[in-house]
């Protein structure tokens, strides 16, 4: 006799689905994304197949696990009496998958069998569930989220799977009028905590990227807080190609400056007083920027293919004049292109060794305003490195000796590169770093030098983006990965602008090993070269602020690519979402019997999954429809006249069955 709900054994195999198709994800390389929930699901429908012949629970699961390790073991003899190369391939991959897949078995008919006849497993079961999801999720710590491409769909993930935790939780315990505001509120809770996993989650993640990237919704962008942290690690996801026709002395792409400052903080984008808000997207037709005209300065030409950075993000040398967008080919490689030209300091001319320094006068490029703010620092990280600057700034008059000063401080004194700097004991990175431990990464260096300059009254600000190597370009194109993000200064100049300057130093710390090869070489970047070359002529400058005919492919290309990117995970929401949509329409009427306060509905739906109803159980809905009143009486006697007219059709037909054979 059947002893659980339907809807109940409906969520239950979603649940098992959702579990089975996490290890595809540690092992894609060896197991293929649906093995392992077809597996569970076909075990899993042998036992109820088994049980509604009649087959008590406990035998199912014997016959169930024995014929689940039968049939792979006879599918690899048969495989290996097949003299054909494909067999061979199939049998190695069968024999690597054996294990999870008696494994599977094993869960999957127990957990079935228990399921059927213990009525305290059913009750218990999503709790451990929810421990098994867990631990398969154990080694994603540190905010290194490996098995999910991104943190949404992690969350989503998760946010499903404990959505149908709580589901198979309410079943046997709820009463019918607190339903509905249990599920209201929980739905409510849980989307409210997914989306504080997913911010949490995309702030430590930063730590993952260099210290400096954080993750998006599909790509990569730089986070407009920049902190210091304890040890941070690198990825060699390329991000973006850069074409640039020229060389020149500078290298640094900046994705954005941060002026603004707080220890609790760190730095953050803020403007100057009497500023103009810096260029951060790209526009949307060819469009120049708002820019002052300086010194020693010559026009720049670029070309960014993104990859996966956020492609409205603007990426330039220096001084961004104008943006050209482009609509790319029909293409899944690239998010998107665009031109952009700059003004960048060639060399270092005369003008920058006998600069005076800035007097606040506007003719020199910063305003008064803008030069206190630039110099401005709060007191107790002034007490800390004002006294180190004026010591190593001291024996030196001029401006420019002054600022250069400081940077061998730290390029050539004790200070070392490390990806561990360490936890300060009193939770001060800053401090730990310039006093105790002086090894840290970028960021460390941009930190201690930037303010140092500011507590020396030289106005200066945080800039961020990419180096780039010069060796590793082909043809003038040059590939730019996540390790390759970089922070350093900008530090201004009268008359000549901000100057980029780098304090980073090359000197590792002891015990530390960086592969800093970044060699062209590197099947992907060669491939997108490749196709960036073949493909140059379909390249057309984006106009308009409307989509045109162009525009609107450019976003179906970026639709389809996003499509053929997860087609593997949409597939799988696709089924589990068919799966849920067939599962709440089955299980509906049996929600309003159970759940439902109105009683003529309950009769009404009663009658709609009774095909043969009796004369009494007719009388039944005819007062449900047209008498004044429908007592919890009727109901009751209604519900007991559908299970004992049910129980008697399922007799009659397994007898007609019997009499057939």
């Amino acid at each position: 006799m059947q002893n659980y709900s339907k809807p109940a054994a409906v969520l239950r195999i979603c649940s098992l689905l959702l579990l089975l198709s996490v290890p595809y994800r540690y092992l894609a390389g060896i197991l293929p994304a649906a093995a392992l929930p077809v597996w569970g699901l076909c075990c899993t429908a042998a036992i109820h197949f088994l049980h509604r012949k009649g087959i008590r629970a406990e035998a199912a699961a014997i016959i169930g696990f024995f014929a689940a390790l039968l049939i792979p073991a006879c599918v690899l003899g048969l495989l290996a009496l097949i003299p054909q190369l494909i067999a061979d391939t199939l049998f190695l991959r069968i024999k690597l998958i054996f294990s999870l897949l008696a494994l599977t078995a094993f869960i999957s008919v127990t957990s079935t069998a228990l399921f059927i006849s213990t009525e305290r497993w059913r009750r218990y079961e999503p709790l451990a569930a929810i421990l098994v999801f867990s631990l398969l999720f154990f080694p994603q710590q540190h905010y290194r989220l490996t098995v999910f491409s991104n943190p949404l769909f992690a969350a989503g993930f998760a946010g499903v799977f404990m959505l149908l935790q709580t589901a198979l939780l309410c079943i046997p315990f709820l009463k019918r009028r607190r339903f509905a505001a249990f599920a209201l509120i929980f739905i409510g809770l849980t989307v409210v905590l997914l989306a504080l996993l997913i911010r949490t989650f995309n702030k430590g993640s930063v730590g993952n990227n260099g210290g400096l990237l954080e993750q998006k919704l599909f790509e990569f962008d730089f986070s407009q807080f920049l902190q210091l942290q304890d040890e941070v690690k690198m990825n060699t996801n390329l991000v973006m190609v850069v074409h640039v026709d020229q060389e020149y002395d500078s290298h640094l792409f900046r994705r954005m400056y941060l002026s603004g400052w707080s220890p609790q903080k760190g730095f953050y984008e803020k403007s100057a007083p009497g500023e103009p808000e810096q260029p951060l997207r790209i526009t949307q037709q060819p469009a120049e920027l708002p820019h002052q005209s300086f010194l020693c300065r010559e026009r720049v030409s670029q070309e960014i293919f993104t990859v996966n950075l956020d492609p409205d993000s603007l990426v330039a040398l220096d001084y961004p004049l104008s943006v050209t967008p482009y609509t790319v080919w029909d293409t899944v490689s690239f998010k998107g292109a665009y031109k952009a030209e700059s003004e960048v300091l060639y060399g270092v001319p005369l003008d920058l060794i006998t600069a005076e320094p800035p007097s606040g006068n506007p003719a020199e490029g910063l305003s008064a305003e803008a030069l206190r703010f630039y110099t401005t620092v709060d007191s107790g990280t002034k007490a800390l490195l004002f006294p180190i600057a004026e010591s190593v700034t001291a024996p030196f008059a001029l401006y420019y000796d002054k600022v250069y000063a400081l940077l061998d401080y730290f390029r050539e004194g004790e200070y070392r590169y490390s990806l561990r700097p360490g936890q300060a004991p009193d939770g001060d990175q800053l401090r730990y770093f310039v006093t105790e431990s002086k090894k840290g990464y970028c960021s460390y260096f941009a930190f201690a030098y930037c303010l140092m300059l500011r507590s020396l009254g030289i106005p200066a600000r945080l800039a961020a983006g990419f180096f780039l190597q010069p060796e590793s370009g082909i043809l003038n194109y040059y590939p730019v990965r996540a390790n390759m993000a970089h922070a350093w200064v900008e530090v201004f100049f009268p008359y000549l602008g901000w100057v980029d300057i780098d304090p980073t130093t090359e000197q590792l710390a002891d015990g530390e090993s960086l592969d800093f090869s970044f060699q062209a070489g590197g099947d992907q970047f060669t491939q997108l070269l490749d196709e960036i070359l073949l493909n140059r002529s379909a390249l057309r400058i984006r106009h308009g602020g409307t989509l045109s005919a162009a525009e609107a492919q450019t976003v179906a290309q970026r639709v389809s690519q996003f499509f053929k990117m997860h087609r593997g995970i949409l597939f799988c929401i696709a089924v589990l979402v068919v799966l849920l949509l067939y599962g709440a329409f089955r299980a509906y009427p049996y929600l309003i019997i159970r759940f439902s306060r109105n009683n003529r509905k309950i009769i009404l739906t009663l009658k709609q999954l009774y095909k043969h109803p009796s004369d009494a159980f007719y009388a039944l809905t005819q007062k449900a429809k047209f008498a004044p009143s429908c007592t919890d009486e009727d109901v009751a006697i209604a519900k007991q006249l559908y299970r004992s007219e049910k129980k008697q059709g399922k007799k009659a037909w397994k007898r007609s069955r019997r009499d057939g054979k």
